[in-house]
């Protein structure tokens, strides 16, 4: 009886700590689109003790409904307004679902925030300053304020209080208190959001696939939509074929394997399924 409930807690806390493990996991270090994937609400499979999933299963975009508008899991009509508090959190204060042609997929339409230093530009020798969750600067700090203000440390910059840091797909504020240690689980950092379903929904409706900037694999610089008399897929010999495919079009792409777009600058392969990925490199 001791012996089986000695196992039993060993099996537990060996359970545990691979859960424990999998949440300190940061799937925007894995490979593939693993930002697109979050905000769709793809559901991650892995292997045991792997920290990054090998695929995710994904709603079926082409099962959606054309005259429906969809954010963060919820269906809007055609003429009906997206909740600010859905919203707000990607800088855009007003959205609506709006159809123009009952063929095509209906589409968020956004309005955007006129924020002061963009319309009348900046003063180089004031820093501007943000608060947190704010999309415009909430003031600057100039002359003798700027000389005493708080500083950080962040990637080998300095910065003052209420500056914008970036690192990767998160974005932090410095503040008192700020921890440069780390960045996963910082109270002063956030995870940065595309909005894919905002701004792409055409594109991912399309089967389109997004196009990164070098290493920046946070939001698409742009996409790249299935053509079915150019796209081939192109063998590297490092293919899996124990692995599902990366679909394209009508194109199934093993993982490991390109695809051949006839573009020198930018190279597309599947890293981890259903939805490959294009890198440019210039």
């Amino acid at each position: 009886m001791i012996v089986k409930n000695l196992w039993s807690l060993i099996v537990l806390v060996i359970s545990l700590t691979y859960i424990e493990a999998k949440k300190s996991c940061d799937l925007n270090q894995c490979p593939g689109v693993q930002k697109l994937y979050g905000e769709l609400g793809c559901t991650p499979i892995f292997n045991d003790n792997d920290c990054c999933p090998v695929k995710y299963e994904c709603p079926d975009m082409q099962s959606l409904k054309k005259d429906k508008c969809y954010v963060d899991g919820e269906e809007y009509s055609v003429g009906e307004q997206v909740p600010d508090e859905k919203t707000n959190k990607y800088c855009v204060p007003s959205c609506y679902c709006s159809q123009y042609d009952p063929d095509i997929h209906a589409e968020l339409r956004c309005s955007h925030y006129d924020c002061f230093e963009n319309l009348h530009g900046r003063d180089a020798d004031c820093t501007l300053t943000y608060e947190e969750d704010s999309c415009c600067s909430a003031g600057k700090l100039c002359g003798e304020e700027k000389a005493k203000a708080h500083k950080c440390y962040f990637e080998n910059k300095e910065y003052l209080a209420g500056e914008k840091m970036y690192k990767g797909c998160y974005k932090c504020l410095c503040q008192p208190g700020f921890d440069n240690s780390t960045i996963v689980g910082n109270p002063h950092c956030k995870e940065i959001k595309c909005g894919f379903q905002l701004h792409y929904s055409s594109k991912l409706f399309d089967g389109c696939i997004p196009v990164y900037y070098e290493n920046n694999k946070c939001c698409p610089i742009s996409w790249r939509c299935p053509n079915s008399k150019k796209d081939k897929v192109v063998s590297t010999g490092r293919s899996d074929s124990n692995r599902d495919a990366c679909t394209f079009g009508k194109l199934k792409i093993p993982v490991g394997d390109e695809l051949n777009i006839h573009d020198d600058k930018v190279t597309c392969s599947c890293l981890t399924p259903p939805h490959a990925q294009c890198v440019q490199t210039e």
